[in-house]
């Protein structure tokens, strides 16, 4: 997990409420996506949420995260 956070092609975004960890989106540019590879291209490669908060729209806000940083 350490070379992941560590790769600079591999961006992670935390959702939390209260300091709480409900889930979280890891996004791939360049080299670090595992498919396509395209510079031009970024991949959602996880978006997990805890069980206990499904159904609370947390993967929702963190897919549209990923939407927002797809438009850079």
């Amino acid at each position: 997990m350490t070379a992941e956070i560590d790769n600079p092609d591999s961006q992670f975004f935390f959702a939390e409420e209260d300091g709480n960890l409900l889930g979280y989106l890891k996004l791939n540019f360049s080299n670090a996506q595992t498919e396509l590879n395209d510079p031009e291209s970024m991949e959602i490669e996880r978006i997990y949420v805890l069980k206990e908060h499904h159904g609370k729209r947390v993967g929702q806000i963190l897919y549209e995260k990923a939407r927002e940083d797809a438009k850079f």
